[in-house]
């Protein structure tokens, strides 16, 4: 398990999509399959949530 710092340290080195993609994992708990699978319609913007849909434990989730 890595600190928050060690996190923290290897966020600051990316940049881009893969920044994006690490903040999402670390921040909802995501898998690389699903991070990977995201579309913009799943993001609501409005209600600031995430939906994760057809999930590895085959269970819709929400995250706000």
């Amino acid at each position: 398990m890595m600190t928050r710092q060690e996190v923290k340290s290897v966020v600051e080195n990316l940049t881009g999509v893969y920044q994006l993609i690490v903040y999402l994992m670390y921040g909802c708990g995501l898998r690389m399959s699903e991070a990977l699978k995201l579309r913009v319609k799943d993001i609501d913007f409005g209600f600031d949530k995430v939906y994760i849909w057809d999930s590895k434990s085959l269970k819709d989730r929400e995250f706000s």
